[in-house]
């Protein structure tokens, strides 16, 4: 049985549709390396949108936040880098899901 390091390893080296898999299983190493790999977009994203280092971080932590807990319901018909864009439609800006990606 591989130790936790080595899993980490093995997983960093997967391919996305392999992490966001084990991720639905609830494998925390999985959502990890899927947080490592797009976490920086997201936030780039957001910081163009609210211009503000601060909330651009809570932006992005609210993003992962939530499709940490809808990961089971990811469908996979789009990319994972596309779970989050910046709606500056409120006052705040905030992070909303593309349409059609999670199963109801």
């Amino acid at each position: 049985m591989p130790s936790h390091v080595e899993q980490e390893v093995e997983i960093s080296d997967i391919p996305e549709e392999d992490a966001i898999r084990l991720a639905q299983e609830g494998n925390a190493a999985a959502f990890e390396q899927l947080y490592r790999r797009y976490s920086g977009h997201v936030y780039s994203l957001c910081l163009r949108m609210v211009r503000n280092d601060s909330e651009a971080e809570d932006l992005t932590q609210e993003a992962f936040l939530r499709v940490f807990r809808k990961i089971r319901t990811f469908r996979g018909e789009a990319r994972f880098s596309t779970i989050a864009r910046c709606d500056a439609r409120t006052g705040r800006g905030r992070l909303q899901a593309p349409q059609g990606i999670w199963r109801t």
